[in-house]
């Protein structure tokens, strides 16, 4: 039995939005090839889709998401460096296919948002986050390449400085910091 990744809701007493949730909350919404492939079918065909007008991408459970799913592969195995390199332009093509839907986007964060997450949601025109949400980009702590665009992403968003700082430190941040941020 195949577990569905994200489910995909139209509000129709307020016309014109879409709803997009990252569903695997018991993997706190992690991000594997599954889950990117039906999030890039979904963003497609939004692409031309005249009754959207708004976008909302959010996770189930107690997250937003984990980022990528480093550890998953459909058969078990390790991932090699080949996997890598086709999940770097997996992610990568996510994040350009939100970031040019022509619809608002609004990124929701409910609990964690890290690395990727963070990614997803710097891909979105709008940001919205409960108090309690925590980000983190770990990438350069877990001896990872910060891939998917992410500098160029977070600069547009936070600044030189502040990407500087979020990147190399690998520090968690809270809502309310990246609310006074920008």
């Amino acid at each position: 039995m195949t577990e569905h990744r994200i489910t995909v809701e139209r509000d129709e007493s307020l016309e014109g939005l879409v709803t997009i949730t990252l569903d695997r909350p018991a993997k706190l919404n992690a991000l594997d090839v599954a889950t990117h492939e039906a999030l890039q079918e979904v963003l497609v065909e939004l692409e031309t889709d005249m009754r959207a007008r708004v976008v909302v991408l959010t996770g189930s459970g107690r997250a937003f998401s984990a980022g990528a799913d480093i550890g998953s592969r459909p058969d078990g195995r390790p991932l090699n460096d080949q996997d890598r390199l086709a999940r770097v332009h997996l992610g990568g093509r996510t994040c350009e296919l939100i970031d040019r839907l022509p619809q608002v986007t609004i990124g929701v964060a409910n609990g964690l948002a890290v690395g990727g997450g963070v990614l997803l949601l710097a891909s979105c025109d709008l940001r919205i986050a409960a108090d309690d949400a925590w980000f983190s980009v770990p990438e350069v702590q877990l001896g990872m390449p910060l891939t998917w665009e992410g500098v160029p992403r977070l600069m547009r968003e936070l600044g030189p400085a502040r990407t500087r700082e979020v990147v190399m430190l690998c520090e968690r941040f809270a809502a309310a910091d990246a609310e006074r941020w920008g």
